[in-house]
């Protein structure tokens, strides 16, 4: 006896083709993004009024705020001190959520 022949599928031409091997590689659904995703991909905003970022700019973005170290000289000595840049409404947000 000899070994049983593979299944071949009907072939499939043009738009069946395409739905018929997308339907093989994934039986779930595409996502259908909410209102609210529409609405921030249109806006390029969230609701509270804030710039959309990838997660590489949202870091770009934060990577801006920084310490700097002063120094002065005077006739009494060297004073330092800590000056820190001032954050935009994104890196007050940032914050706010990190310290929650």
């Amino acid at each position: 006896m000899g070994s049983p022949r593979p299944f071949v599928a009907p072939p499939h031409t043009g738009k069946d083709a395409a739905t018929a091997f997308s339907a093989t590689l994934c039986p779930v659904a595409p996502a259908r993004p909410s209102a609210s995703v529409r609405r921030k991909k249109a806006l390029r905003k969230t609701p509270d009024g804030l710039p959309v970022h990838s997660f590489q700019t949202l870091l770009r973005h934060l990577a801006t705020r920084c310490r700097n170290t002063c120094a002065m000289k005077s006739e009494q000595g060297e004073t330092t001190f800590a000056q820190i840049t001032e954050a935009s409404p994104l890196h007050a947000r940032a914050l706010k959520l990190l310290t929650m």
